[in-house]
């Protein structure tokens, strides 16, 4: 499948330019606003004489910007449950997927209850398909900024080497993972600016202080990664140990500050608990018990799987390296050592991630980055002489533009390991059609043109196309479905065809692949899609209706009768009609999309 161009995303901006010329009008004044921010920081560093120290890094920060543009069009599927969510709840509905559903299918309240906000106002579906979904992308997009900027402005006040902060920068954008789910629509990039804040609430640049720099941020933080993530408490958790650990050995007691910051911790963790029981029936988020209750041997093996590929795919080793040659001091590294200790024992818990571009472990390569410039500040003497010293003052720009060399080629490697590795569909990261695919778009017209008010589509992509099509949904992986998710097994291996039949939904739309282009060479990519196109039962109570080149929509036989038979569309015809309502309705949004999907 061909990549969607950029102009792809920046077609729904109504603005009479080009992609690339909008993309320097805007990237170039932020570069030139950044370059003097750097001029006025380094005013007083000795160490960052002369323009090429500023200039290199004002390059890395162009790139930086360059890759959010690059990978702007990207989407995933379960962005849209999140959006659902915070529509429903602006709208007076209350915390629900399907009204009067109280089930807790999302995972990231602070980003659920921040996007409900913009929703109240008016960014919603009745503006736009996509307004609320390039909202959360935009703000995804502003964290992963205020990160980079965090890093730059600690090293610099820490009096950090240039060329420290430039490997360092380097590898942030590099790394690729970050960047790519920061432009998702999901929370990653916020809960990755909380960890970022959190550590350098107390981290300077020569590695842990005997007490936080910065208590009051710290509390804050610590009650932000709680709302962010359900394993956002867990961070806040180690933080009160470490700062605990901290106390005790500076003043042989617990300051006054570590109290407050812990009760009101534990103030605001017993209220979320006491809110989930009343308000959802359970301690946890359902998303919990769908994903990470099921073979832990199993679930330990992927961690692991997951953990290698991170690794080599973001460039992790580094930072690995970095570690193992400070190995006897490792403590130095403080709070981002630990904090990746606690992540690496949450993802062989939960057994990563399902989706492309390691969303578990983006949130630590801010981390790593802390802790690679702690180490090259520490032994600034010896790298100097080493890579530095054999060469004249004039050879320097070449190293640095060797180092901007191995920057592209890791982000190409990245870039081809995430889009290519996979011939068939997944909803997570991939180079498809539209946000984040034309067929899902279809699909989400189908069901909405289909479907009667109050009826069930039951539906494993449970994102875009219920929020598009604005109907009830079954989840058949159990996202926002109790009764699924308590099902014994494999996270998306769970459901059976005879659980989604047991239900008795009105209407069913799987997800398929055409192996040879024929009706009869179907299959699905789900067990329950192929438990039921193997099922007798399903095929004498259910009839096709629609289909496209990814979904086949079903109907209940029993409902299928006199003139609303008659009236159904021809399910040969109709996937070319649903395609050329999307293109109209698109080309009456958005001009510029009908140039990038006449081809499709």
């Amino acid at each position: 499948m061909t990549a969607v161009p950029v102009s792809t995303a920046l077609g729904m901006l109504p603005l009479p330019l080009g992609p690339k010329l909008l993309y320097l009008v805007i990237a170039l004044p932020l570069t030139v606003l950044f370059l003097g921010m750097m001029r006025q920081w380094s005013r007083k560093l000795t160490d960052w004489r002369g323009t090429f120290p500023i200039f290199s890094i004002s390059v890395v920060f162009f790139v930086f910007l360059a890759l959010h543009f690059h990978y702007f069009p990207q989407g995933v599927d379960d962005s849209f449950i999140t959006l659902r969510y915070s529509e429903n709840f602006a709208a007076g509905r209350g915390i629900c997927f399907n009204p009067g559903e109280r089930i807790e299918g999302f995972s990231n309240p602070l980003w659920m209850f921040g996007l409900s906000g913009f929703a109240a106002l008016g960014v919603n579906l009745y503006m736009s398909d996509w307004a609320l979904y390039l909202v959360a992308k935009l703000i995804g997009v502003l964290c992963h900024l205020a990160v980079f900027l965090m890093i730059v402005r600690w090293a610099m006040r820490g009096r950090s080497t240039w060329w420290a902060l430039l490997v360092g920068l380097s590898w942030l954008v590099a790394a690729g993972a970050n960047t790519l789910w920061a432009v998702s629509g999901m929370e990653t990039s916020l809960h990755s600016l909380l960890l970022l804040w959190a550590v350098l609430s107390w981290n300077d640049l020569r590695g842990s202080g005997s007490l936080p720099a910065h208590p009051a941020a710290l509390t804050t933080a610590i009650l932000l990664l709680a709302l962010s993530r359900p394993e956002g408490a867990m961070f806040g958790v180690v933080l009160l140990v470490f700062w605990a650990i901290a106390d005790r050995r500076a003043q042989n007691r617990l300051s006054r500050r570590w109290i407050a910051a812990c009760s009101l911790f534990v103030l605001l963790s017993a209220a979320m608990s006491v809110f989930r029981l009343a308000y959802f029936g359970t301690l946890l988020p359902n998303t919990f018990y769908a994903k990470a209750t099921g073979d832990f041997l199993f679930q330990f093996r992927q961690g692991l799987q997951y953990l290698g590929t991170a690794l080599v795919a973001t460039g992790g080793w580094i930072w690995l390296f970095a570690l193992w040659q400070d190995r006897r001091d490792i403590l130095q590294n403080g709070l981002p050592f630990i904090f990746v200790l606690a992540q690496v024992v949450f993802i062989l818990k939960v057994g990563g991630d399902w989706m492309l571009a390691w969303r578990f472990w983006a949130p630590m390569i801010p981390l790593g980055v802390v802790g690679l410039i702690i180490f090259l500040n520490r032994h600034a003497e010896t790298v100097e002489r080493v890579v530095f010293a054999p060469v004249s003052r004039w050879r320097q720009p070449a190293v640095v533009c060797g180092l901007l060399f191995l920057t592209a080629l890791q982000t190409f490697a990245f870039d081809r390991f995430v889009f290519f590795q996979n011939d068939f569909f997944i909803s997570g990261f991939r180079r498809l059609d539209l946000f984040p695919s034309i067929a899902h778009y279809e699909a989400g017209l189908a069901v909405g043109g289909m479907v009667e008010p109050g009826a069930v589509v039951a539906v494993g992509e449970a994102g875009l196309i219920p929020y598009i099509g604005r109907a009830r949904a079954l989840d058949c992986h159990g996202l926002f479905d109790r009764e699924l998710a308590a099902l014994p097994g494999r996270m998306h291996e769970k459901t059976s065809g005879d659980d989604i039949l047991r239900r008795n939904p009105e209407y069913i739309l799987l997800g398929i692949i055409v192996t040879d282009g024929t009706a009869q060479s179907i299959v699905g990519w789900d067990r329950y899609v192929n438990d039921l196109l193997q099922s007798r039962e399903f095929a004498s109570r259910y009839n096709d209706i629609w289909r496209n080149s990814k979904f086949v929509l079903y109907r209940r036989r029993d409902l299928m009768h006199g003139d609303l038979q008659a009236n159904l569309p021809n399910p040969r015809l109709n996937c070319s009609a649903a395609r050329q309502c999307a293109l109209s309705g698109l080309e009456i949004r958005y001009p510029f999309f009908r140039e990038n999907l006449c081809d499709l």
